[in-house]
């Protein structure tokens, strides 16, 4: 129940403790092992440095470098810079050592034996070519990384962004093939399906044959992100969010594929319950609102502060015409997260549109106390109160409105039916305080 319900922990409080969790024991003692010989050397280097303080401050500087970094290491979870500065400095300090004498040193010559000089020599050979080969792995995962961020940092509103996060998703699965990539790729695509979906320019021909290349290229994205990683359920999720998208173009057998993409989701995260709404989610697309109620009690038995569950609940109640339920669920949505102007500004349109305008300020003065930046709260709150005859204090809150957004009609449309207004007209002209679409864009 509480916010960290959805976050998956894929790291201990400290790499220390993630360690133990994921190397095993016998990786665990040698890292322990490691640590106490550096506490040793750490002991004779200061023994050093005592001897004469001002000429051995290097040795000193290095230690506590060191000292620093694996306390980070011990304590926190570290970035790659600072395990780079731990190994580093520690390998420093070690040759410091070495130097001053104070660890011993055997010498080895391995030319006096023909046969030992081969091997030896070899040996060397393949120990450099692993380390080339491992630095050279990690190089290109370093780099994927970078071209992963460009990809997901890009604005996706227009098909030349997503081309662009396309092609950076594409440069990272090149040389890093990981699941997330693959992800994020299928995401990329779908958003590409609806834009071309809302593309009224482009010619039928042209829409099927594009939209059946971007469907091949989803699918086929999201189902390698399962093969990939077939143990983590997000891949599962994802591929039935994919097939649920394809649902309402009448792709076939994408209700059935994501349907069993959420039910192994499901098998490896059992009391997850946003994988219960997506299949939720997914029967209500498919006008099957019974399983969807079904899947959404489920939901809210794991977490009954689920909003989204009980918002789409109420989005099922007011298709079906039944405001009243709908209101209802809403408030109760209300009583279980009191501090989300989220919920206070959707249940205050569900009032607006049944007419309840006192309500509709009570829900929406909610909002704008919780969040004063709530642009969109402040309109309707403002159009509740004219509704109410109080058309000072809805002057107030859209002269508010229009500072911040002086470009936007519908402010200049709501303040001059106050300043200016006309005369009562048949009820079922459309005018501008009926609109139920949020006219204002919210601030990221």
């Amino acid at each position: 129940q509480t916010v960290y319900w959805n976050i998956d922990f894929a790291n201990g409080y400290s790499l220390l403790a993630t360690l133990l969790a994921t190397v095993g024991i016998l990786g665990f003692a040698s890292l322990v092992l490691f640590l106490i010989i550096y506490m040793v050397r750490g002991i004779q280097s200061i023994k050093i440095a005592l001897q004469n303080t001002f000429s051995n401050y290097f040795i000193m500087t290095v230690l506590m470098i060191s000292i620093y970094s694996w306390i980070s290491i011990i304590l926190f979870n570290p970035n790659i810079i600072m395990l780079m500065l731990a190994f580093s400095s520690s390998g420093v300090l070690i040759g410091i050592l070495v130097h001053r004498q104070a660890i011993p040193v055997k010498d080895f010559s391995f030319l006096s034996d023909p046969r030992n000089s081969f091997f030896s020599i070899l040996g060397i050979i393949v120990l450099m070519a692993c380390a080339v080969s491992l630095t050279y792995i990690y190089i290109e995962k370093f780099t994927s990384i970078i071209y992963f961020s460009k990809g997901v940092s890009a604005n996706q509103n227009t098909i030349e962004s997503l081309d662009r996060s396309e092609s950076m998703l594409l440069n990272a699965i090149t040389l890093d093939k990981n699941d997330i990539y693959y992800r994020d790729l299928s995401q990329v695509y779908v958003s590409k399906v609806n834009l071309l979906i809302n593309n009224k320019d482009i010619s039928q021909d042209i829409l099927k044959s594009e939209l059946q290349r971007l469907i091949n290229l989803t699918q086929q994205s999201a189902e390698l992100a399962v093969t990939q990683n077939p143990k983590q359920y997000l891949n599962y999720v994802n591929l039935g969010n994919v097939y649920g998208v394809l649902v309402p173009l009448s792709v076939t057998n994408s209700y059935e594929s994501a349907m069993t993409a959420y039910d192994k989701a499901l098998a490896l995260s059992p009391n997850n319950p946003s994988i219960l709404l997506a299949k939720a989610s997914l029967e209500f697309i498919n006008k099957n609102n019974t399983e969807a109620r079904k899947y959404i009690k489920q939901a809210l038995d794991l977490k009954k502060n689920y909003t989204d569950a009980i918002f789409l609940l109420v989005q099922i109640e007011t298709n079906e015409g039944n405001l009243s339920e709908a209101i209802k669920q809403a408030e109760y949505a209300g009583e279980v997260s009191p501090n989300d102007p989220t919920v206070f500004f959707r249940l205050g349109l569900l009032r607006y549109n049944s007419s309840d305008y006192t309500g509709a300020i009570s829900a929406f003065e909610k909002a704008v106390i919780l969040d004063n930046g709530y642009l969109n709260a402040r309109y309707y709150l403002g159009q509740s109160y004219k509704k109410v005859g109080r058309s000072s204090d809805a002057l107030v809150q859209f002269n508010l409105l229009n500072k911040i957004a002086p470009d936007n009609q519908d402010i200049k449309d709501a303040i001059s039916s106050i300043n200016e207004p006309t005369p009562k007209v048949d009820d079922k002209t459309t005018t501008t305080d009926s609109k139920t679409k949020p006219p204002l864009k919210e601030k990221q």
